[in-house]
């Protein structure tokens, strides 16, 4: 049930927002289904980059991605997400869900925030320092952390370009497939100390499920008031980053006390 559950919720972010599946599927995966902390960032990867490149087939076929701008974030986001996942493969998992979970929160504080009115848009994108230098960034955050980084994409595409949201949203959904796959690349190729396990079928399914709810969240979202939908996404994350960070303290002090005896 809780698979089922939160599969959906991952594929409805994924398909009303283009962003915030992977910031979801890793404490689904750790407090909802059990699963070890490395094992569940780098399985986040795989389920939140095989959905995101299911739901964006649609996109490609409608034409509402912007090439230009996805090749900018991309040729840099993959330079990234494998380093920061080489990276991430060799650093305690605490401090990864801590990172994670400080920027659940700022994500969702963003979210709650009151959104500034858009420019006039235009699909011409000019190749610049500035979107390279933060596709890099963000590619490097996906491969560490286990996340596809949507909720940095979204917001980065907006500022510095002046492309339609539609337009954005559908570029994210594919920068975020290609960072979160070629992180899983960097975890599955590793040769590490933390020892991680695939659950295939557990995997495959919420892939399945997850793929069908993004589906039909980007096509009935248009029906729903977005600031409705991005407000209830960001209050989630609070939330969720506050359970986490509490659970990690409550882990912390419980060790700490064990090593005292």
């Amino acid at each position: 049930m809780i698979l089922v559950l939160g599969a959906l919720i991952i594929g409805l972010s994924l398909g009303l927002l283009g962003s915030g599946g992977a910031i979801i599927t890793i404490p689904v995966l750790i407090h909802g289904l059990g699963i070890e902390e490395k094992s569940a960032i780098a399985s986040g990867l795989i389920i939140v980059g095989a959905i995101s490149l299911l739901s964006s087939i649609k996109n490609v076929r409608n034409k509402t991605v912007n090439w230009p701008l996805f090749l900018q974030f991309g040729l840099t986001g993959v330079l990234g997400a494998y380093w920061g996942a080489t990276l991430g493969e060799r650093s305690p998992a605490i401090l990864q869900l801590l990172v994670l979970s400080l920027l659940m929160a700022i994500a969702g504080i963003r979210m709650l925030m009151s959104m500034p009115k858009a420019p006039p848009t235009t699909e011409h994108i000019p190749w610049t320092f500035s979107l390279i230098a933060i596709g890099a960034m963000i590619g490097f955050i996906t491969g560490f952390v286990g996340v596809g980084g949507g909720f940095l994409v979204v917001p980065a595409i907006l500022m510095f370009t002046h492309i339609s949201l539609s337009g954005a949203t559908a570029t994210s959904l594919l920068i975020i497939s290609v960072n979160a796959l070629i992180g899983f690349v960097g975890y599955f190729t590793a040769k590490t100390a933390y020892p991680i396990d695939f659950q295939w079928p557990m995997i495959a399914l919420m892939i399945v499920i997850g793929t069908v709810s993004s589906v039909l969240g980007a096509r009935f979202g248009g029906r729903l008031p977005r600031t409705l939908i991005v407000r209830s996404f960001g209050f989630m994350l609070i939330t969720l980053a506050i359970l986490m960070i509490g659970n990690l303290i409550i882990n912390e002090l419980s060790l700490s006390h064990w090593r005292k005896i």
